[in-house]
């Protein structure tokens, strides 16, 4: 016997008062991305630094992007390369998730391993340096990167505390006279840091915003879109032509144009709601298709409707009008709840995808065999 665990409310505790939002119920309050950022873990943010490096940073262009964020990364976490050449310029993107924004004492071993393994010669000195945070950094270091002389030198006096051991595992890096030399003729013009903000906005360009963030935006269609025109549309022929031979085969009478309607009162309303319809679900696809990069797959929707209705479609009717109006009327109940799309499709939308198919000879209502 299987025990299924309940929770009980207690009938005493004060109720919420209002409507409540549906979606809020299933999915709970939507959490903005910049909030969202900060329960994540070092290599959830790596990545999405990664992600927006090589598909939203709209003003670099990358020839090739790596996460190389792991043990022994001498200090590099996400790099661009501008060119495949060994010798490339690069940039560096060191991402720190931490639970505060980036301090002084933050930084010392990062800026320490950038000096000794470009002084050893394990990489060249890049382009730029970047400090990324998902809470960005303290007042107190945002001062510090303006002036690159004073990193330096609190680079230098921290060098013992924070560096010497902490830039490898196998063995101490002391400051020598070599080392120290070259560090104080390293250039720290190049170290800087971007608002996670500025990183979240320009990472909407890529086709992960929406996957990661939620929040999917469907403008709502121009309510001329649903208004389908008096003349029958060229894109629209196919599912009309379908329509009407569905009529022709209730009536066993050829019913070739639209104006061999108008003796047929029913059908002729049947023929302009099914209309409206699909100018409905044509409108959902343009708003889908164009509200991300990634699309919404309406086709992916259209096709589970497809599908769910195959058993109607191939039953026995004693005509194609039947056929039509079983197979839409069974399309309308289909619940396509682990869709992208789900809380936007009406009964309307689902009938439409229903011509939709017809308009693409997909489905038919007259049976063909």
């Amino acid at each position: 016997m299987t025990t299924v665990n309940t929770v009980s409310i207690n009938p005493g505790s004060p109720k919420p008062s209002g409507p409540s939002d549906p979606h809020i119920l299933k999915h709970g309050p939507y959490v903005p991305p910049i909030k969202r950022i900060m329960t994540w873990d070092d290599d959830e943010w790596e990545e999405f630094v990664r992600e927006w490096a090589e598909y939203g940073a709209l003003q670099q262009k990358y020839h090739k992007v790596r996460k190389l964020g792991k043990a022994n990364d001498k200090g590099r976490d996400v790099v661009g390369y501008l060119d495949d050449t060994d010798d490339s310029d690069w940039d560096n993107y060191q991402c720190k998730h931490y639970d505060h924004p980036l301090m002084p004492s933050d930084i010392w071993v990062e800026l320490g391993k950038l000096c000794y393994y470009t002084w050893h010669g394990d990489y060249k000195i890049p382009r730029a340096y970047y400090f990324v945070a998902p809470r960005g950094v303290g007042t107190t270091l945002h001062d510090l990167l303006m002036k690159p002389q004073e990193i330096r030198d609190q680079l230098i006096a921290n060098w013992a505390e924070k560096c010497e051991k902490g830039i490898s595992r196998k063995a101490k890096v002391p400051l020598s006279d070599s080392l120290k030399q070259y560090v104080e003729t390293f250039d720290f013009r190049i170290v800087k840091y971007l608002e996670p903000s500025e990183v979240i906005e320009q990472y909407k360009q890529t086709g992960f915003y929406y996957i990661k963030f939620g929040g999917l935006p469907l403008k709502a269609p121009d309510p001329n879109e649903l208004i389908p025109p008096p003349d029958i549309a060229t894109e629209e022929t196919r599912y009309v032509e379908q329509l009407l031979e569905a009529y022709s085969d209730r009536e066993k009478k050829k019913l070739a144009k639209v104006d061999d309607l108008g003796a047929y009162p029913k059908l002729r309303r049947h023929f302009d709601s099914s209309r409206e319809d699909f100018y409905i679900a044509e409108a959902l696809y343009r708003t889908s298709r164009d509200a991300s990069v990634c699309g919404c797959d309406y086709d992916g929707a259209v096709r589970q409707i497809h599908k769910a209705v195959q058993n109607t479609l191939d039953r026995d009717h004693a005509n194609g009008y039947d056929r039509l109006t079983a197979t839409t009327d069974m399309a309308q109940t289909v619940s396509l709840h682990a869709h992208v799309l789900a809380d936007h499709l009406t009964p309307d939308h689902k009938r439409g995808m229903c011509h939709q198919l017809a308009n693409k000879d997909e489905i038919s209502w007259i049976d063909r065999k």
